[in-house]
């Protein structure tokens, strides 16, 4: 009944939802186009590295290989579909809090104020999600331990990759799939409690959501019933 009201009274209402599903492409486009220059500008950095620069340890091909290709694909995630997913729940949510406090009854409004944090912190749980595979030590200034287990077991791939031969001649396969293993098992130790933790929270609060518009969908329905949104 609210809504036919407000689309009667305002058909732009119909806007924000044209926009929404429009912005999907046009998220993708712009992380695509990002992406492309990232990586570009990162190839260019590399060239003209000093040859000083390759000697290090953590600067290996493996781990450098690793190192950005990682990097690129949280960028195109954020910047993608995680930026789409942002943008339709804001719309979405600011659309119906206008049309309930303009068109609905107080009672639906107050309703509607219990609502707000509920999805407000379930979008303040996603947002925060948001690369949160990749932490930074801000008080050392150095990389996380779990990024330099995974800079670690790109760099051992790489050296097997790149020198497969002088691996096989020394017959040190084994120790290599050893070593990587190792460091395998270590970034599953440091990632597990942290996704356990992250995903029963985001399951929690966005679990939370539905029953609370259904209730809140009921409640209209009832007030419709009595005649109370006449």
């Amino acid at each position: 009944v609210i809504v036919s009201k407000a689309q009667q009274a305002f058909p732009c209402l119909h806007h924000p939802t044209i926009a929404m599903h429009g912005s999907s492409p046009d998220a993708c486009s712009a992380a695509q186009r990002l992406t492309c220059k990232l990586r570009s500008d990162m190839m260019r950095a590399l060239l003209v590295k000093d040859t000083e620069f390759y000697d290090e340890e953590r600067n290996s091909g493996g781990g450098l290989a690793e190192f950005l290709a990682d990097k690129v694909a949280l960028v195109e995630k954020l910047f993608g579909e995680n930026l789409r997913n942002v943008t339709k729940t804001f719309s979405v949510m600011g659309t119906s809090i206008v049309t309930i406090f303009i068109w609905g009854q107080w009672q639906l409004c107050l309703a509607s104020l219990v609502i707000i944090p509920v999805l407000s912190v379930s979008i303040a749980a996603r947002v925060k999600n948001i690369g949160a595979s990749e932490r930074s030590d801000s008080e050392k200034g150095n990389v996380s331990a779990d990024a330099d287990e995974k800079r670690m077991a790109g760099s051992i791939i790489g050296e097997i990759v790149f020198g497969i031969r002088t691996v096989a001649s020394f017959n040190a396969e084994a120790r290599f799939y050893e070593t990587f293993t190792q460091h395998a098992k270590r970034i599953a130790q440091l990632n597990k409690r942290r996704l356990i933790l992250g995903g029963g929270a985001e399951a929690l609060v966005t679990g939370a959501t539905p029953p609370i518009l259904a209730l809140m969908l009921w409640y209209g329905t009832w007030l419709n019933t009595i005649g109370a949104m006449g």
